[in-house]
């Protein structure tokens, strides 16, 4: 068997070895004579400190050392150097790295971890190979909570496409600076850093006019310049500060998580400055930065908001993005404390225009101020294929004279007060919708309490006048977490199976079974069972939610 591997073309060996990990390719060198020397030619190299076991005689780090030095690939498609601990390897990072870029390799990665009991301060490394011209360096990964990167001059990446920093500090603005400016083609950026801002402690330095911002490293100003290059960028823990408009040129991918902009005004010179971006990404901790958040920009197709907002009810969000196809807004107005959300101060508006081309939405948990109603979010949203809405207010604002002319499904939470109002206006208005969800997310079957919600407004003028979309068009209907127990769910199931003339499938998912309350459940869902269906097609499905 081992004499029909080795007549295999030597480039298919190659490309098999490159699919085992490090430590199994170089054991191969003992099989024969002929297999000595075929692992190193393997271009894909990965060393994990928590597989290559350091040994009395040699430590992890000359281990790496040695098998690289022993490397005779031309060219290293990538090297992984993970899972490294800091007592493993804190003398030796520099050395490392400077191992690795001895030869060409075109990814690297590198993840430095923390020893259990590790109370030092930060690894500050100062890579000169960085310094010197690399020319195959593709993509670059560093993490770690250790690092602390020092660039004193501009590195010289040329051939540097993607750039990932996950919890490295910098020693520096002019550290950040001087390696983007020595990535004169890089295409995608992610800077995740280590500590988040304290949005508390932002705004009592803002009131005390203290230096609280010094602690974020600023974003370059360099992207003020035209960037021709960089298609991805995603920052957090961040501060941006743009007295003018950015030049990027190419961007098409931004995400911003928990990033502190200097004023209103830098947030509208780097949005302006993305002349094709497609994709934005805001995770916001309040709006001490930027009062009223402006997102304006034509070629936007994908939108999310989230935002554990705990500030004042002053301002709120403006959109304006004519060519957004998916938007996702979640937790504007809610405060989140230890995983639990709290209801929050509110936003004074949220403003979504001219969006004429929405496919898909989802609002989950918006807040606004009592003036202001969510009638004005629905408004905006006529024109969605595809809607999700979750409200958090007790008493819900619905649509009128707002006709959604091209829903087609609709997905409604029925957690809070008054959604059976909503439920009912949404049908009323929306003529093609063919499916339709109800879920509820507020219960724990191991121990919850159930909400029972009467049945108000528009539920009890029925059945006057049923809607067009029941009549004509309406094909599926699930409900997920219905409550068996509560009357007025009955109703409404009851309601929509007797109206719906073309139903094909109507299923209903319950809590797993309770033998105290087993008899009970079977005889309520044996009544709507038993209702008399407009659709004599109608498949009616009960289902544990376990499953």
């Amino acid at each position: 068997m081992m004499d029909w591997i080795s007549e295999l073309p030597r480039d298919l060996i190659i490309q098999i070895l490159s699919s085992l990990s490090t430590k199994d390719v170089t054991a191969t060198s003992v099989l024969s004579k002929s297999w000595r020397s075929v692992w190193k030619m393997v271009p894909n190299i990965k060393f994990d400190s928590g597989y290559h076991y350091k040994t009395e005689s040699h430590s992890f780090s000359e281990i790496v050392c040695k098998s690289l030095l022993s490397c005779s690939s031309p060219v290293l498609e990538s090297l992984y150097l993970v899972n490294i601990y800091e007592s493993e390897a804190s003398d030796d990072i520099e050395l490392l790295i400077g191992v690795a870029f001895a030869r060409p390799v075109r990814k690297l990665v590198l993840e430095l971890l923390l020893d259990k009991d590790y109370d030092g301060e930060l690894i500050r490394i100062l890579p000169s190979v960085f310094f010197s011209c690399n020319n195959t360096l593709e993509i670059l990964e560093l993490s770690s909570k250790l690092l602390l990167l020092d660039f004193p001059c501009r590195v010289s990446l040329k051939s540097l496409k993607k750039l990932r920093l996950i919890d490295v500090e910098f020693k520096d603005d002019e550290s950040v600076c001087n390696l983007l400016c020595g990535c004169p083609i890089l295409e995608g950026l992610v800077v995740h850093r280590r500590n988040s801002y304290d949005s508390k402690a932002f705004i009592m330095a803002k009131i005390c006019n203290s230096k609280y911002e010094d602690d974020l490293i600023r974003f370059p100003s360099v992207f003020s310049s035209g960037n021709n290059t960089l298609e991805i960028l995603e920052l957090s823990t961040m501060l941006l500060d743009f007295p003018c408009r950015v030049g990027l040129k190419s961007l098409k991918k931004l995400h911003l998580i928990n990033v502190k902009f200097r004023d209103e005004e830098s947030v509208c010179n780097l949005l302006c400055g993305c002349p094709i971006l497609e994709d934005l990404t805001v995770d916001r901790r309040g709006n001490y930065d930027a009062e009223t958040f402006t997102i304006a920009v034509p070629s936007l197709q994908r939108l999310t908001i989230v935002d554990t907002f705990q500030g004042t009810a002053n301002g709120g969000y403006v959109i304006n993005a004519p060519s957004l196809k998916y938007l996702n807004i979640k937790g504007v107005g809610f405060e989140w404390f230890r995983g639990l959300i709290t209801l929050g101060e509110c936003y004074e508006f949220f403003l979504i225009e001219n969006a004429t081309e929405l496919v898909e939405a989802k609002i989950i948990g918006v807040i606004m101020d009592i003036h202001v109603h969510n009638e004005d979010i629905l408004a905006s949203l006529a024109s969605v294929k595809r809607l999700s809405l979750d409200f958090s207010p007790l008493k819900i604002k619905c649509p009128t004279g707002i006709t959604f002319y091209q829903l087609v499904s609709l997905e409604l939470n029925t957690r809070k007060s008054e959604w059976s109002n909503l439920l009912a206006r949404m049908l009323d208005n929306s003529p093609k919708l063919q499916i339709l969800k109800l879920i509820n997310t507020a219960n724990d079957y191991n121990n919850r309490t159930l909400y029972s919600f009467r049945l108000v407004g528009e539920w009890e003028k029925r059945p006057k006048c049923v809607p067009e979309c029941l009549l004509f068009h309406l094909v599926t209907f699930q409900w997920t977490n219905y409550l068996w127990e509560l009357e007025e769910e009955l109703e409404v199931a009851k309601y929509i199976l007797k109206n719906a003339r073309w139903l094909k499938k109507a299923t209903f998912y319950t809590e797993p079974e309770d033998v105290e309350t087993l008899e009970e459940k079977r005889e309520m869902l044996n009544e709507l069972a038993s209702v008399v269906r407009a659709s004599n097609s109608c498949h009616l499905v009960f289902e544990s939610s376990s499953n």
